[in-house]
């Protein structure tokens, strides 16, 4: 058993990416605990970092079993709204060190080779949210980012249902739980 004394989903990936590497691990994948991969997802990431990718992010869904159509439709336009924020995001742009142009990856569906997991320092050790931060330190780092459409993982909807739409969205912009927890649990 791997135990990970610090909370945080930063010090729990970091923990595991290097627990792996030490042991051999030359490709590196993840998704969050409360996510369902799709069939052939190991595969399609797999796949993209042998093509040469150095990060492999994939498309979230919203899962199935949580909401009905209205939930996932709200959460298919928080990404959406996300990932155009993001474009647009002046902090985000190429002047300020980046070689590759930002685009949402999110961080329950991603693959990485070792090698560019420890050029980087690896993940935050950090409580959530980490993936835009370590999305960026990739980002000073390489080109070689790829978005592969058949790596498909149904992301949990728990946070609409604790934080409602704005408080989602604040979540996601890094402005914190609002009045809410950490956990949305």
């Amino acid at each position: 058993m791997l135990d990970e004394p610090e909370k945080g989903v930063g010090c729990a990936v970091d923990t595991g990416f290097r627990y792996a590497i030490e042991r051999g691990a030359t490709l590196l994948a993840r998704t969050d605990a409360d996510c369902l991969p799709y069939p052939g997802w190991t595969a399609a990431a797999r796949a993209a970092l042998l093509r040469g990718a150095g990060l492999v992010c994939g498309r979230i869904d919203a899962r199935r079993d949580e909401h009905g159509p209205l939930g996932r439709a709200a959460f298919r336009a928080l990404v959406r709204i996300a990932a155009f924020f993001g474009r647009i995001r002046p902090a985000h742009h190429r002047r300020h060190g980046y070689l590759a142009p930002y685009r949402m990856h999110a961080g329950n569906n991603m693959a990485v080779t070792a090698a560019l997991y420890e050029a980087v320092g690896g993940m935050p050790r950090r409580p959530s949210p980490t993936d835009r931060l370590f999305l960026n330190r990739v980002r000073r780092h390489t080109t070689a980012i790829v978005h592969a459409r058949d790596m498909v993982v149904e992301n949990s909807t728990r946070r609409l249902s604790a934080y409602g739409l704005v408080g989602t969205a604040r979540w996601y912009l890094d402005k914190g739980p609002g009045r809410h927890g950490e956990d949305p649990r």
